[in-house]
């Protein structure tokens, strides 16, 4: 990492803090050069935004500038968000939903004052440094609810555990004057890879237990479509993430239903036919999932797998239904498999 690269790095996450609008790319094509800029996108250490008009911070970003100022403001709101997550989860039983908002805001005032949107701040970077926690927004943009995931609990260490994934954002081998992809095998080692094979999200290998399905044919396919679903990004790539969360639902929910044999469901070929749509309503009531109005709010999305059927709908959608669409894969993911754990001790 060269000193210019080091100082756009800099640049974009002053934008990023002042106005989370993203750093005008002109501007800062025309000061460090677009050379400079297209490394660093390769790199994956920072992004654009969806009209390709803003250069956007990301956790990489903060760890690639390595000014104390700008790490100190990354480390506090991820060190309150982890504090805060972790009060919340072990003092209420609800865990297999999503909290609301109010929750995360009173519990992280114990720990620091920030702002909701340096909440959101904090959210956002813990996701990429590996916990796969989500909010959710309403139509104007104000955030209604979070999620948790169960990793939580395996930060002991929340300053140290933070130190260690900026480390491991900050690459290795030096990209002055050459474009890489961030998992170029030629660029990156084995222990360079090492950091990201626990399923952070955008990048490496994911990871999840999938154990609990008993079809092994369809937990293939599952597992396939989780490991895709880890690399996507809900502001880049907000169709596919919509879709790939609803397959993965999708097919959670017939394991389980084909296990029960229910009515339309005693085989998994009986059931190809049938729908997430044709899944929701049995599965809550055969208490596979408690939480319906998550996966029913991706429900409406399976439509997006074809072209035909999104253009007569009309269908619409936005990051923030991405988003929602992957922190509802977790929240799902975590329901069904507690009710196999579950139907195994009742046996």
């Amino acid at each position: 990492m060269d000193d210019r690269q080091q100082a756009l790095c800099k640049a974009v996450c002053d934008d990023y803090i002042q106005s989370r609008g993203g750093a005008n790319r002109k501007r800062l094509v025309i000061e460090f050069g677009p050379q400079s800029i297209s490394q660093l996108i390769s790199q994956n250490i920072i992004e654009t935004s969806s009209d390709g008009n803003r250069l956007m911070a990301k956790l990489a970003t903060f760890a690639v500038a390595d000014d104390p100022a700008l790490l100190d403001y990354a480390k506090v709101r991820m060190a309150v968000v982890i504090r805060a997550m972790k009060d919340v989860y072990v003092s209420d039983d609800l865990s297999n939903q999503l909290y609301p908002w109010e929750r995360l805001s009173a519990a992280a005032q114990q720990h620091g004052r920030l702002t909701e949107d340096d909440l959101r701040v904090g959210i956002c970077f813990v996701r990429e440094a590996g916990l796969n926690a989500g909010y959710q927004q309403d139509g104007e943009g104000s955030v209604r609810a979070f999620g948790i995931p169960d990793t939580i609990l395996e930060v002991r260490d929340v300053e140290g555990w933070i130190d260690e994934r900026l480390n491991s954002l900050r690459p290795r081998a030096p990209i002055v004057g050459q474009a890489m992809h961030a998992f170029d095998p030629s660029v990156f080692g084995a222990e360079d890879l090492a950091p990201f094979s626990t399923g952070t999200p955008g990048v490496g290998r994911a990871s999840s237990d999938f154990s609990f399905m008993t079809n092994e044919s369809l937990r293939a396919v599952v597992e396939r479509d989780y490991e895709e679903l880890s690399v996507l990004h809900p502001g880049r790539n907000p169709k596919s993430v919509l879709i790939m969360a609803g397959a993965i639902i999708e097919g959670v929910l017939l394991d389980a239903l084909v296990r029960l044999r229910k009515k339309s469901f005693e085989t998994i070929e009986a059931a190809s036919g049938r729908s997430l749509n044709d899944m929701i309503g049995p599965a809550r009531a055969a208490g596979i999932i408690t939480e319906d109005r998550l996966a029913d709010a991706v429900r409406k999305y399976r439509a997006l797998a074809h072209p035909a059927r999104e253009s007569r709908d009309n269908i619409e959608y936005s990051v923030h239904d991405a988003q929602l669409a992957k922190a509802a894969v977790e929240v799902i993911l975590r329901e069904v498999r507690r009710w196999h754990r579950e139907s195994e001790r009742s046996k």
